[in-house]
């Protein structure tokens, strides 16, 4: 059909008919609150909490025994938790991805989306490859035991652990730092 004048006039679309009213109910009876939805028994980061899982994660991951300097390692764990809250997140973003046996753990694969995909430079075959990440993972996991660790998946304590694993790998080898605290 062509453009003319009367176009308007030709056409067959109608418009949509008005809402229908499904028997008075125009309104929800009862508005949605917090306290009675699912939602209710969630509790919020607060700093207590986040303190308190910091100090669960740093007891179950493996750094105490990887740092022999103790300067280095409180100054480690004052930096890892003033970032806690990142490393939590990321955790709880990759571990929620693929669920293993329902429990919330970091796949291999789900780990090198992490790395090759959201962290664009971080693995440049030169100080990083692709062997060293796989390595650390895997340093990472081993020990890592229990009923609510998946065997050969990240759990949160984990992340922490393989992410300064990462980062001595990186900046030791290419000689850019001498500690953890300045590979972080």
């Amino acid at each position: 059909m062509n453009y003319s004048s009367n176009y308007q006039d030709q056409m067959m679309a109608k418009p949509r008919p008005s809402p229908k009213h499904l028997g008075g109910r125009d309104k929800l009876k009862t508005a949605w609150e917090f306290k009675t939805s699912v939602f209710r028994d969630y509790k919020a980061d607060t700093d207590p909490i986040r303190r308190q899982c910091f100090e669960q994660d740093w007891k179950s991951c493996k750094l105490e025994g990887l740092i022999k300097n103790g300067d280095d390692k409180a100054q480690l764990k004052t930096l890892l938790y003033k970032n806690y809250k990142g490393f939590r997140e990321t955790y709880k973003h990759y571990s929620g991805v693929n669920p293993i046996a329902g429990l919330p753990a970091i796949s291999v694969i789900d780990y090198s989306d992490m790395f090759f995909t959201n962290c664009p430079g971080m693995v440049d075959n030169k100080s990083l490859g692709t062997a060293d990440t796989d390595l650390e993972f895997i340093s990472t996991n081993a020990g890592s035991k229990g009923k609510r660790n998946p065997v050969n998946n990240l759990c949160r304590h984990n992340i922490m652990e393989v992410w300064c694993r990462i980062a001595k790998t990186k900046y030791f080898k290419s000689g850019e730092a001498t500690s953890y605290t300045e590979a972080m």
